[in-house]
């Protein structure tokens, strides 16, 4: 009897998955392992494909946030098999998500605590200016959800509850593993140098490729950021002046909004330190981040 074509596809999948599963164990033992997060819009999808670049690096994008993981898969063994891993010598893995939940930072948490009893871990938050991150997210609202384009209190309060409500995790990971920071503008700015210095976290070198991720990215494994998505593109300086405009628009309309105003004041300060490269914490804008997030927008 021969097998139908619904079970013909099951059994390739699984037979797939347990391939993955096979390859990325014998590239675990000794590898290092990564928890990469941020805020969404803040370049967590464009360092996640420049890191995935890399010839003994292999990355999963938003593993919970996509579902492709249940809530309560948290150990390394549950990410092998959506590792795409091909000939690599694994020496770094890398699951990076975004901080808009709760649970995908406990979920990262856990599996770094699991991933330590085999593996060095660390963990990678990269920041971008809180007030560009807003005004990207409902651009990209509009070039992929098809919004418009209309920023206006109910929304910046609503985004900023959401985005900061999880600053409390943060501040006690930052203390639990072996952290580093780096900024969205220095990335953008100096890509070798930012990359360099994360890539030795785990005893690698940059590789010049990792700067045209573009030209080998796996679309079918990325998630997060549509444009690295759909539209990779060589890393540039993100151009400031329609932000610039956007930002004085707003000042403009809404400039006694509570949450404006929290946001221009730690926006300010991650400027002030936005070009210190790779860093570890403490740091000065980190304490303010942290405690605007935790003073200002509880959790909803």
């Amino acid at each position: 009897m021969g097998i139908n074509a619904p079970v013909k596809r099951l059994l390739k999948n699984i037979a797939r998955k347990v391939s993955n599963s096979y390859a990325g164990m014998k590239g675990q033992s000794g590898a290092h392992v990564i928890g990469l997060f941020g805020l969404p819009r803040s370049g967590t999808t464009l360092l996640t494909a420049m890191i995935d670049a890399h010839s003994k690096a292999a990355c999963v994008y938003e593993p919970w946030h996509s579902t492709r993981l249940h809530r309560d898969q948290t150990h390394l063994d549950d990410l092998m098999p959506l590792l795409r891993v091909q000939d690599k010598q694994i020496k770094l893995i890398c699951a990076k998500e975004t901080a808009t939940r709760s649970y995908y930072l406990t979920n990262l948490d856990n599996l770094l605590s699991n991933a330590s009893r085999v593996s060095r871990v660390s963990l990678i938050w990269i920041i971008r200016r809180p007030i560009d991150t807003y005004l990207s997210q409902i651009a990209a609202d509009h070039r992929w959800r098809q919004g418009k384009f209309n920023p206006h209190p109910d929304s910046l309060k609503h985004w900023a509850k959401m985005t900061y409500a999880t600053f409390s995790q943060i501040s006690t990971l930052l203390v639990k593993y072996n952290s580093r920071i780096v900024f969205y503008d220095y990335l953008t700015a100096f890509p070798q140098q930012a990359l360099q210095d994360l890539m030795s976290i785990a005893g690698l070198d940059f590789e010049p490729e990792q700067l045209s991720y573009h030209e080998t990215i796996d679309r079918r494994t990325v998630r997060g950021d549509g444009f690295v998505r759909n539209e990779p593109k060589p890393v540039m300086i993100q151009g400031k002046e329609k932000y610039n405009e956007q930002i004085a628009a707003l000042v403009e309309q809404y400039s006694a909004n509570e949450y404006l105003s929290y946001i221009l004041q730690v926006s300010e300060a991650v400027s002030q330190h936005c070009h210190h490269g790779v860093i570890k914490p403490p740091h000065p804008v980190i304490g303010s981040l942290i405690d605007c997030g935790l003073n200002n927008f509880p959790r909803a």
